[in-house]
This record gives structure tokens, C-alpha cells and sequence, in this order.
């Protein structure tokens, strides 16, 4: 046989192959393979299950013709059986089941979702002759679905469509839950949708949407929804349509995000604002700030009555050429000027002033103003006028000077006694403390520094109920769950009342249920505070009696009731109706009689709301008042943390080396001291940058760094992540010290790899416990 005939044979042989027509159960077969089907066919006559090759390829597994029913149905996830069950037991009695997934065990251990349908073949006769299922892998889909539903859950961002035409709403169930409807009751419709918008704001809603969809007009707006519980929650929605050729809207596709969060928080941050700018209106002194190009961006109502204009707004974008003042507006640019390029204040100064003709003396202060990174973005100035003490003191020293010589000295001391009377709270209450652990003071200079402190503590005490006030009310203050003894702390209470009432007729009677457990799980510091603020006001305004503090516990409601009574002035109904209202006492004359801020009764309500608790007041005038406080707590079952033993403040560090960077001269001395006073070798340098070369030259010379934060040239948490550059935390550990008081400031320090944080006032037992902590002292 030649090769011709044999390219002849082959040729036909492939024309008659083609030739023959493709079945229809080759195609489906192709089909089911294109499209990565699977199938299970169940003869109901038989009870034969047949698997297609393609499901085992689905689960991993090489393909097998037969497979017992038992097998199969274990790979299939517990939870997702009972569906495939009733498919099958729907098939056994004719009826068709919906499509359905489940999960199944994959031979590479992990579980794929795969999408089950169904369909019953009958013969001519309509007997049921068997159940075809088709199967489909929708892992990747479901996954792809899971994450954007999870997404949307983070985001509180759901999404909705809406059909121009039939006007069929489909939310997604992130969008069901942020209008606090069940998914399991939708479809909505727009109806309920415009139901739920507010009142106030749905006439807006339907506007802009119906502008949005006939003009084109972006839909982009926030608005109010009202839960069906009263609830009010605020909403940001956006949305595209599409539209046929013809420019007719066919669909709406559209966002809807929970917002309420960001709302609050932006009307926390306006009445946070609101109180700061109260707190510069109502300062005794007028104060401005401005940017560098000398242009004012506020001050206060003070300042602006001295600008000639009506209100503070109007001072905003001027310089002060535009002002009354514009003939020393060079004078004033140039201590500006001096101010900005130094980066070092200019404090206290007497400049004099002209307006209208009239010369006025000024004592002024200047002080950069600076960003996050340290660098001088504007000033900010304060002055008070000091006219007629100046003309004083040059009355008198007109006439001192004609008496005799001593009495400008005497003048001269005055005005620098003056001068020091106005040194830092930091230095105050610091060389206090050093000054009350010399041994050489006599009974009477130690009274004097004993004073001197308490006052200083009695202004500490101020500031730090602004500083807590001002925490509760943004809503950055974190209550804390520690365990404490309540009868220990109640005779700490009697104690610090004895103490109030020690030169009044007043006794402080405390008791504790004898019912009433003593171990409890809570936030102790704000607990006793507010006691202490009860005990405390108690012993006030009581000229003579009893104070007494009572506490019981109420088992069943799992709460401590404790009430602080006395037998002082009482209030009236209307006193007690603006109590606890911050900067409020019950009225005028209380302040002037007894003194205080009004703050401490408003922060002790707003500390035991944040508990879960309440405080109310019954009280009448001249028989006293009673303050019941309850307040939800968790008994503890286990032991108490030991006691701090207060440890001796003598020389622990002997040998030890400290690297002190700080740039206010003053708290340079300061620090040196108490460091010294600790027994620490101690170098000063002046700012951030000094340190880090001075450790990059000698690394032997400091064992421990106390780092001031803002200074000139380089700040401290910049020198600090330079130094943690080269050295880790126990290689070099580096402690803040600074007049930052908020945590926000502590947990800056804490991420930028300092060690401990110290706020000022700097006390020695703290420095000395925090040293300690660091460098593991023993």
C-alpha cells in the first residue's frame, strides 16, 4: 500500500468521525465541563446515586463511579445537612426546592461553599423516576461577599438600589441594621424608607433626590433617621443613577453610612470650644494670638473693647496698623518678631500705649505658639493694664526719692518680691518639697514652707479639677476596674475629715454596715474622690455638729449606697436645683464666704454617671443636707494587692548617672536638685538635640534620661526617637517630664519609646518611684 492511499484512508476516516452528530448527553456533558458543574443524579426506583467525575475534582479527590450516600453526607458541614435533607425528602414526595449551599470538606483540609440546585425527571406517566442535582464551586464568590459584608460592617456603610421604574427598594443588611429594621422584613419600600427619615429633615431628603434624579444633581447629604425606639441616628447618603440612551432614570444605586459617632464628636469638640473660649472671656487680663505675618486670629472680649471694635470677630484678620493702636504697631511687630525667631518668651514686660491721645501702661507677656512638631507657627500674648499701679509707684518713688535713698531700695524690693511671687506652680510645690526634707529648718521657717506648699497644692488642686472637667466632658476619660478595700477607704475618708474639722466644733462619724462586704472591684481613685469632694464640703459648711458618712450595701440590686450628711447652712429648693452645675455654688455669697470654683460637686456627677451611678441632694436651710450617692459595683472574692511601703528619700541612686534635658532655667535647678537629692550624678543640657549628641559622643554618660518636651531646636519626643534610633529602652531608659498633664500627652510619650512619664509638678517620692520602676533599683 502506497502512502497516497494511506493519506487517502486517513482523510475520509477523519471527514466520517466529523461527520458524526454530537448527542445531546455529550453536550450537556460538555457544558457541565465548561462550566465546572457538578452533578448527582438519585434513582428513586433503584436508590443508585451516581456522581459525576466533576464533583470529586470539586472536593480534591480523583474520580470514582460509585460512593456510598453515609460517606458523602459526613464531608458535608453539621450545620448545613439538615438543608440537603429536606431537598431530598422534598424530592421523594415531587415538589422542586429552591437552590441552596453548603459546605463541604476539601481534601486540601479547608471547607468550599458550593451552590446546590435540583430538579425532578418523570417518566411519560409522570411517575417520579429520579433527582438531578447540579453543584457549582462558589467559594471565591461567597468569600468576595463575606469581606464586603464585613467591610461595610467596619465602615457602618451599607448599601441600597432602587428601580425608577417599578420603584422596588432592595437594602442590604448593613443598611437594614443602620435603620433599625430586621433584614428578615425586607423588602422595604420607599414609603417606610421616607417614614424613617426625621421629621425636620425629610422635606430636604425628598428634595434633593428628586433634583438628583430630574436634574442630575449630585445626591450627597447628611440627614437624621428616628429608630422605632426613639432613637435618633444621623446618616450620610450617597447615590449614582444609571439611565437608558435617552437619558430616561432607570436605577438608583446608592451608600448609606451610621455617622452618629463622628456627629457627637464634633459637637463635643464645638462645646469643648465653647467652654475654653468662656474660660478667655472671663479671665481678668486681655489675651490674642496671632499667625507669623503678625495678622490676629482671635482674642478675647477684653482685648477687642481695647481694639475699638465691637466684638472679637472683628479683630480677626487684622494687624495692628488697623487698630487703635497703629502708632507702636512697629513696636509691637518688632517684640513679635523677637519672640518668633528666638523661640524663647518674652514675660512681664511694661510697654506703654497711646489711644485717643491718652497714654496707658500695659505689663505684657509674649510666648511662641507652636504645632505638634515643635516648630513656631504664630504668638500668643497677654497684658493688663497697670496704669494707676504705675502711677503709683512713681508717685512713690517721687517722693522716696526726695526723702531719702532707702525708700527707692524699698520700692525696688517690692517690685522684684512682686516679681517672685509669680514663680511656676513647678518650682513652687518642688523646692517646697526639698526644703520641708531639710533637717536645719526651724519649727517656724518649716510652718512657713508647709504653708507656702499648701497653697500651692490648693492651686494644683484647681487646675486639676479644670484639667478632669475638661477630660469628662470630650469624653476621654477611662474609668478604671481595680480592686479595694471600701472600709479601708472609709477610714482614710474620717481621717482627712478630722483633719478639715480640726479647728471647728465639727466631729466626722464614719460607719459601714456590718452587712456590707469590704472587697469590690471598681474605679477606687474616682471613687474616693468623690467622697473626699463630699466629706470635704461637708466640713466646710458646717460651723459646728456632725458630719457623718454612712455605707450599706443593697445585695439585691447589687449596688453601695453611701450618704455624707451634716448639720451645716442647708440650701433651698432652688440652691439645690443649680447644684451641680459646673463654675455654680449655691449662690453668690457662699463664694465669697467660703471660696471655691463650683466645680467639684458638678465633676463628683458627672464621675459617678460614668460609674452607672446617681447622686442626689436633700437638704434644708439651717438643719443641713444629705448627699446619697449609689453606685453599681462587683464584689471581689480575691485577696487585695499589698500596700506601697512608702521608702525612705534619701541617696538610693548613689553612682548612679542622670542626663536632665530641660530649657526653663528655673526647672533646670529644680530638677538638678530632687535628681542630686536622689543621689544621681546629674548634667543639665538645654535642649533635645545637646542630648542626642552628647549620648552619640559618650554613650557611658547618662544611665538614665529625664526629657523635657518642648523645647527649642529639637523637642523631646524628637530627641527621643532619634536616641531609640541607637539605643534600646533598657539599653537607655528615658523618662518624660513635662507640664502635659492629659493622657493623651502620656501615651505620645509612651510611642515615641520613652520608658515612664512624670507629670509637673514634679513630687520626689514619685521621681524617686518612677526612677526606680525603670532602672530596677533595689
Amino acid at each position: 500500500m502506497d502512502a497516497g492511499l494511506i493519506r487517502s484512508c486517513c482523510c475520509r476516516s477523519r471527514v466520517n468521525s466529523l461527520s458524526v452528530p454530537i448527542t445531546d448527553r455529550e453536550r450537556l456533558e460538555l457544558v457541565l465541563r465548561a462550566t465546572q458543574t457538578a452533578t448527582l443524579e438519585r434513582h428513586f426506583v433503584t436508590g443508585a446515586v451516581r456522581l459525576s467525575d466533576e464533583l470529586f475534582h470539586l472536593l480534591g479527590y480523583h474520580p470514582r463511579r460509585t460512593v456510598t450516600a453515609a460517606r458523602m453526607f459526613r464531608a458535608i458541614h453539621p450545620e448545613d445537612r439538615a438543608r440537603l435533607v429536606a431537598m431530598g425528602e422534598a424530592g421523594r414526595r415531587g415538589e422542586e426546592s429552591p437552590p441552596t449551599t453548603v459546605r463541604v470538606w476539601h481534601r486540601e483540609r479547608r471547607w468550599v461553599v458550593l451552590r446546590v440546585t435540583s430538579a425532578l425527571l418523570r417518566d411519560s406517566s409522570g411517575s417520579l423516576r429520579a433527582q438531578l442535582a447540579c453543584v457549582s464551586d462558589i467559594t471565591a464568590d461567597q468569600q468576595q461577599a463575606d469581606e464586603l459584608h464585613l467591610a461595610q460592617q467596619l465602615a457602618n456603610l451599607g448599601h441600597w438600589t432602587l428601580d425608577l421604574v417599578t420603584n422596588a427598594l432592595h437594602w442590604s443588611p448593613e443598611t437594614a441594621r443602620i435603620f433599625g429594621v430586621s433584614a428578615r422584613t425586607t423588602p422595604v419600600t420607599l414609603a417606610d424608607f421616607e417614614a424613617l427619615v426625621h421629621p425636620e429633615d425629610r422635606a430636604r431628603v425628598i428634595d434633593a433626590f428628586r433634583a438628583h434624579v430630574e436634574h442630575q444633581a449630585p445626591y450627597d447629604l447628611r440627614h437624621r433617621i428616628v429608630l422605632s425606639d426613639g432613637r435618633v441616628r444621623h446618616v450620610h447618603e450617597r447615590c449614582v443613577t444609571e439611565r437608558a440612551p435617552s437619558g430616561q432614570p432607570l436605577r438608583s444605586l446608592g451608600t448609606a453610612q451610621d455617622i452618629t459617632s463622628m456627629v457627637e464628636a464634633e459637637l463635643q469638640a464645638r462645646e469643648a470650644h465653647a467652654v475654653l473660649q468662656s474660660v478667655i472671656d472671663t479671665a481678668p487680663v486681655r489675651v490674642f494670638w496671632k499667625d507669623l505675618r503678625g495678622v490676629y486670629l482671635g482674642c478675647n472680649h477684653a482685648f477687642a473693647r481695647d481694639a475699638g471694635v465691637a466684638s472679637a470677630a472683628d479683630v480677626v484678620g487684622r494687624t495692628d496698623h488697623q487698630l487703635v493702636w497703629r502708632a507702636q504697631a512697629e513696636l509691637y511687630r518688632e517684640d513679635d518678631r523677637r519672640v518668633l525667631e528666638s523661640g524663647v518668651p518674652k514675660l512681664r514686660y511694661e510697654e506703654p500705649q497711646t489711644q485717643n491721645g491718652q497714654t496707658i501702661w500695659l505689663r505684657t507677656s509674649k510666648v511662641p505658639l507652636r504645632n505638634e512638631l515643635g516648630a513656631v507657627i504664630g504668638i500668643l500674648g497677654v497684658y493688663e493694664d497697670i496704669t494707676a499701679e504705675r502711677e503709683v509707684q512713681t508717685s512713690l518713688l517721687a517722693a522716696k526719692q526726695a526723702a531719702e535713698a532707702a525708700n527707692k531700695a524699698r520700692g525696688e524690693f517690692l517690685a522684684n518680691m512682686s516679681h517672685e511671687l509669680r514663680t511656676p506652680m513647678n518650682a513652687v510645690i518642688g523646692f517646697s518639697d526639698l526644703a520641708l526634707l531639710d533637717g536645719s529648718l526651724t519649727p517656724e521657717l518649716r510652718s512657713w514652707v508647709g504653708n507656702i506648699q499648701a497653697s500651692a497644692s490648693d492651686l494644683l488642686k484647681l487646675l486639676d479639677d479644670l484639667l478632669d472637667f475638661s477630660r469628662i466632658e470630650s469624653g476621654r476619660i477611662e474609668l478604671e476596674l481595680v480592686p479595694f478595700s471600701l472600709r479601708a477607704l472609709v477610714g482614710r475618708l474620717q481621717v482627712m475629715g478630722d483633719s478639715l474639722a480640726r479647728e471647728k466644733q465639727v466631729q466626722v462619724v464614719a460607719h459601714v454596715a456590718v452587712d456590707t462586704p469590704d472587697t469590690f472591684e471598681g474605679d477606687a481613685l474616682r471613687f474616693g474622690r468623690v467622697l473626699t469632694n463630699l466629706v470635704g464640703n461637708a466640713v466646710k459648711f458646717t460651723a459646728e455638729g456632725t458630719v457623718r458618712l454612712e455605707a450599706g450595701w443593697r445585695a439585691a440590686r447589687q449596688v453601695l449606697v453611701v450618704s455624707v450628711s451634716d448639720s451645716g447652712i442647708g440650701m433651698t429648693p432652688e440652691q439645690q436645683a443649680r447644684l451641680f452645675q459646673p463654675f455654680t455654688q449655691a449662690d453668690a455669697s457662699t463664694t465669697r464666704l467660703f471660696g471655691g470654683t463650683g466645680l467639684g460637686l458638678a465633676i463628683s456627677r458627672r464621675l459617678v454617671e460614668l460609674m452607672g451611678g446617681t447622686i442626689s441632694v436633700e437638704s434644708t436651710p439651717g438643719r443641713g443636707s444629705t448627699f446619697t450617692m449609689q453606685v453599681p459595683l462587683r464584689q471581689y472574692e480575691g485577696e487585695l494587692p499589698a500596700e506601697p511601703i512608702e521608702s525612705h528619700l534619701g541617696a538610693t541612686f548613689a553612682g548612679r548617672r542622670a542626663l536632665l534635658v530641660e530649657d526653663n532655667r528655673v526647672n533646670q535647678v529644680l530638677g538638678r536638685s530632687l535628681l542630686m537629692r536622689l543621689g544621681f550624678r546629674t548634667e543639665v543640657v538645654d535642649n533635645g538635640r545637646v542630648a542626642v549628641e552628647r549620648l552619640a559622643a559618650d554613650p557611658a554618660c547618662a544611665d538614665v534620661v529625664f526629657m523635657d518636651l518642648q523645647m527649642p531646636e529639637m523637642d523631646g519626643l524628637t530627641a527621643t526617637r532619634r536616641l531609640r534610633e541607637r539605643f534600646s529602652a533598657g539599653q537607655l531608659p528615658i523618662i518624660a517630664m513635662t507640664a502635659n498633664a492629659f493622657e493623651s500627652d502620656r501615651q505620645r510619650c509612651l510611642e515615641a519609646g520613652m520608658n515612664d512619664w512624670l507629670p509637673k509638678p514634679l513630687r520626689l517620692a514619685e521621681l524617686k518611684r518612677v526612677a526606680e520602676r525603670v532602672l530596677h533599683a533595689p
